[in-house]
């Protein structure tokens, strides 16, 4: 059966594949122009219809050739830089072939190229990482915070890193420079409930206990009111002298768990 135009699968994927070119996706452009050629049947197109597909393939064809990763799988191939992908119009066949050893070849170099990246990125971590250790290290701490604050930027969405500059930094003596990243931390990953320890380690040693108190609420807050963060309140407002909260707490914790002795000592030394 004749067709006086070509199938929506053929036309929409040539037209697709040229666009892709043109935005510098080969691989994605060669999956196009395979659909196109397994949908295309030439002796059932007649005329004007085929000649224009012809047409459109031999010119994505050509600019296939002139793309940069084209040509290096190309030479790399044939051993030869004057290589092109060849097409003649009914030879659609061996086209299809090489387009699928293209593709390939394509598909393994965008995954090498993702290792790649990623490699390069490891690196790059790891070396902001070793700067920032060596320079606390020295005694460097403002060059140190500039070097951890990059690695802050580039890879605190990965976990445990900004937990990680943190933890440096507060052995560092450096603890509100580490609060500030803990406390980022712990806006970026909340249920992450070593976070808050380091916190409120870091907070306890610079004695900013309204802080201190700030952070066990959002552990109330984000996990619920377990005993042994109402006994660290308590503790908390012991050391605040505030004797009606820290009672409170005390009561609170104890209602879970009755038999706690450090609880009880705390809420009969307020009553």
């Amino acid at each position: 059966m004749t067709q006086l135009t070509a199938p929506a699968a053929v036309s929409q994927n040539v037209a697709r594949a040229k666009s892709l070119i043109n935005r510098k996706e080969p691989l994605r452009a060669v999956n196009c122009l395979i659909s196109a050629l397994e949908n295309f049947t030439p002796r059932s197109l007649v005329g004007k219809a085929r000649y224009e597909v012809e047409v459109h393939i031999r010119q994505c064809i050509t600019d296939l050739n002139l793309n940069p990763k084209v040509r290096q799988l190309l030479t790399d191939l044939t051993r030869s830089p004057n290589s092109n992908i060849p097409y003649a119009p009914g030879a659609e066949a061996n086209l299809l072939t090489v387009l699928n050893v293209l593709r390939k070849a394509l598909e393994n170099m965008e995954t090498d190229e993702k290792a790649g990246v990623q490699h390069a990125l490891e690196d790059r971590k790891v070396s902001l990482l070793e700067s920032g250790k060596n320079l606390l290290a020295a005694g460097e701490g403002l060059k140190a915070k500039v070097e951890l604050r990059r690695l802050a930027t580039e890879f605190g969405k990965e976990p445990g890193i900004l937990t990680q500059i943190g933890t440096m930094l507060m052995q560092a003596d450096m603890l509100l420079d580490a609060a500030e990243f803990l406390e980022l931390a712990i806006e970026t990953f909340p249920r992450e409930g070593q976070i808050y320890s380091t916190l409120v380690d870091c907070y306890m040693g610079a004695r900013e206990y309204e802080k201190v108190e700030a952070v066990y609420l959002k552990v109330l807050k984000q996990f619920g009111s377990h005993p042994r963060t109402l006994l660290n309140l308590a503790k908390l407002y012991k050391l605040m002298n505030k004797r009606q909260k820290a009672m409170e707490m005390a009561q609170r914790a104890l209602a879970q768990e009755p038999d706690n002795a450090e609880a009880k000592e705390i809420a009969n030394a307020f009553r």
